[in-house]
């Protein structure tokens, strides 16, 4: 069995989505003086790889606390798509060739992975509405990109309002195309998203 950790670095200069603040550590006790050390930490509900949930784009979708453990882990294919180029979007036709699964957990890889430790594009590749249709109708479970956002807030409420979770900022750039066991278990927290700890495991 090997596991893949496809995480970003939690750090005070991480990428950031343009608007989103860094994450804040603050060491409040020490080992030396206090015995132990305790660490405060101040940050978004979508800082580095997080799930969205159906309350990030619905007033009265469903909370991370309020999905299905379930929900969070399962049967995964990872979508080789690094021959687009930046300002492309993944469309239809690069989804329909592939057997996409009810239930699976569909992640895809792109040359987006490979700019996930720089500044800030604004033509990364994306979603587009009729794919996000297609993986609707395919009834999956979850989709993940590797950048800061799936796409438009049309695809977001298209996957969020069908209880398809998503995932973004993964890193698959040192994973290879394939099947695999993907978890991504958020904290137990009343909000519309959360970071998340995002494995894939091979040989399940």
């Amino acid at each position: 069995m090997k596991i893949f950790d496809i995480s970003v670095l939690v750090h005070e200069k991480m990428l950031l989505y343009p608007g989103d603040k860094s994450i804040e550590i603050q060491e409040v006790k020490q080992v030396e003086s206090d015995d132990w050390n305790l660490t405060n930490i101040i940050l978004s509900t979508h800082l580095g790889t997080h799930v969205d949930s159906p309350q990030h784009i619905a007033k009265n979708g469903k909370r991370i606390d309020q999905m299905e453990l379930e929900k969070f882990l399962g049967k995964a294919q990872v979508l080789d798509l690094t021959e687009l180029d930046f300002g492309e979007k993944i469309d239809l036709r690069h989804l329909q060739h592939n057997s996409i699964r009810h239930d699976d957990i569909i992640l895809f890889k792109t040359k987006n992975s490979t700019v996930l430790r720089g500044e800030y594009i604004h033509d990364a590749i994306e979603l587009t509405i009729h794919a996000a249709q297609y993986l609707v109708d395919k009834q999956i479970k979850a989709v993940a990109i590797d950048y800061l956002s799936i796409g438009s807030r049309k695809v977001h409420e298209k996957l969020l309002n069908n209880e398809i979770l998503v995932y973004e900022t993964v890193d698959l750039s040192n994973v290879k195309p394939g099947n695999y066991y993907f978890m991504g278990i958020p904290l137990k927290i009343p909000t519309e998203g959360c970071p998340v700890r995002a494995v894939l495991i091979d040989d399940f």
